[in-house]
């Protein structure tokens, strides 16, 4: 049983290593095409949980929060472009947005208070 284990557990740590590389090579794919396209967004869906529900993005400062900008907001089949600071965020929106590299961490922290 003791070799069964130890079989089992090498087996694993292979996998790990190569789950890893491959985790890595995606990574630094997704970095080279944002960098040929710096404009491409990110987008979140605003869930009941979400704070600031029913405010604008103005009164919020999101800009001055998260540092990104909102270029688009999905509201059911509706596409609104450019959308303006005074769009009220409401429950399953999907807002598309611009930033730089941690802009999807700040927008989803501010939103949700870092709940993950």
């Amino acid at each position: 049983m003791k070799k069964e284990i130890s079989d089992i557990v090498e087996k694993q740590e292979n996998e790990n290593r190569l789950l890893k590389v491959h985790l890595v090579d995606l990574l630094e794919r997704v970095d080279r095409l944002r960098f040929t396209n710096p404009f491409m967004p990110f987008d979140i869906t605003l869930k009941k949980e979400a704070q600031y529900l029913g405010k604008n993005y103005w009164d919020i400062k999101f800009w001055h929060h998260t540092n990104a900008t909102v270029i688009a907001i999905k509201r059911g089949s509706d596409l609104l472009i450019s959308p303006g600071p005074y769009a009220l965020l409401e429950e399953q929106d999907i807002i598309y947005f611009i930033g730089n590299k941690n802009a999807y961490g700040l927008v989803h922290s501010f939103l949700y208070s870092d709940k993950i």
